[in-house]
């Protein structure tokens, strides 16, 4: 179910994440760019038409969710679009999740696992058009990974005395 129209990027997503979706898709509109949110609402039965119907009109796709990277609905969504809309695609489909860490226990640790608005990078123009800096977000998220593991994040606790 579309739950805000745009031409510029397609961000999938369901559940508690729909609404973190929104919150970046309005910071991206700040930006000039202009995201459509697709609600998922249920994973079996997935709505394809949906999905490929929008990212047909937009070219790009980022999935959030709550799980992690690893084994996540993501996954499955990439596969989607590879057999049935490659040739839409500009670039690769991109996924804002949670870290591949074990769960943190710690309300405080749940800000740094969970996504969050924050990580959503506003796409950036060029030459060419509009292009996402998914490239950069990936890599900071990939850079975050590894700063936790080296602080001890490790089975839900930080342990800053190392």
């Amino acid at each position: 179910m579309v739950r805000r129209e745009g031409k510029h990027l397609t961000i999938l997503s369901y559940a508690a994440m729909l609404h973190t979706s929104l919150e970046a898709a309005e910071a991206l509109a700040k930006e000039g760019i202009e995201a459509e949110v697709i609600d998922l609402r249920t994973l079996l039965p997935l709505d394809e038409e949906t999905i490929l119907n929008s990212v047909k009109k937009t070219n790009k796709c980022l999935v959030v969710h709550e799980d992690t990277k690893t084994g996540g609905i993501a996954g499955e969504i990439a596969a989607i679009l590879c057999e049935k809309a490659f040739g839409d695609l500009d670039g690769p489909l991109m996924r804002v999740t949670s870290l591949d860490t074990p769960v943190p226990y710690a309300p405080t640790l749940e800000e740094y696992f969970l996504p969050n608005a924050k990580r959503f990078f506003p796409p950036r123009r060029n030459s060419r058009g509009i292009e996402a800096s998914f490239s950069r977000q990936l890599s900071g998220i990939r850079e975050e990974e590894k700063n936790l593991s080296r602080q001890g994040f490790a089975d839900g606790v930080l342990n800053t005395d190392s």
